[in-house]
């Protein structure tokens, strides 16, 4: 928990609480990000009878709000705030609106990326929603420091990191922190929407020498160390 920030000799001094425990960390540059709200002020909400709280419009799984004719989708509501979600929730509307059969959002398989060096790449859930939702998983990580065109471009820094459900064998979150983690994020996007395994990213053919082959490696790496299982069985 922040207690205060003071700013002496060009640094900003950062006292805070971690379990109980008073900590001091000295930084060069603080980022303060505030967060947003919903900014419902002039849609009249209450003469459409349409219901909201304190983090926007109310909707259900197909982006209905409480008036099944009305739909909403973005910062008017309770979900990711990132342009490229509410460009997802957008056609979820677009087809609700017209299409016979229905729609309904899955954030399971949003992502996210802060654009930092190195940059970090999320996309679907990670460990720590996985154990809220007591799916046993594994996780497996390829490290930079051993793949050709990160030591070609000297950046050798970052992983890729699969979140794996034992059960299924699904690859349902994949992380990544590289210098270019925001463009490997689109194939990541691609393995968890398409709910595919190690072995159905083992049968892709990656270009190499990219940093998009680590994606291929690293199912590889699980390929090899569930055949040495099986050997020692």
């Amino acid at each position: 928990m922040l207690e205060k920030i003071d700013y002496e000799n060009d640094k900003f001094i950062i006292h805070f609480k971690q379990e109980g425990k008073k900590q001091i960390l000295e930084y060069d540059n603080v980022v303060m990000a505030t967060g947003r709200v919903a900014n419902l002020d002039n849609l009249a909400l209450e003469k459409a009878k349409v219901a909201y709280d304190e983090k926007g419009i109310l909707v259900n799984e197909k982006l209905q709000s409480s008036q099944e004719h009305i739909y909403a989708c973005g910062d008017c509501i309770n979900s990711p705030k990132f342009a490229h979600t509410a460009s997802y929730e957008a056609g979820v509307v677009v087809h609700n609106m017209y299409a016979p059969s229905p729609h309904v959002v899955d954030y399971d398989k949003n992502s996210w990326v802060l654009f930092s060096d190195p940059q970090i790449a999320v996309v679907g859930i990670d460990e720590n929603v996985a154990k809220k939702r007591d799916i046993e998983i594994s996780t497996e990580v390829y490290n930079y420091e051993i793949d050709a065109r990160a030591q070609i471009d000297k950046r050798t820094d970052g992983f890729v990191k699969f979140i794996i459900d034992k059960k299924t064998k699904i690859i349902i979150g994949v992380e990544i922190v590289s210098a270019d983690a925001s463009s490997l994020a689109g194939e990541a996007s691609l393995i968890v929407a398409n709910k595919m395994t190690a072995m159905d990213v083992l049968g892709t053919i990656h270009p190499h020498p990219t940093l998009g082959e680590a994606f291929g490696k690293l199912a590889q790496q699980i390929f090899f160390k569930s055949m040495m299982q099986k050997s020692k069985s």
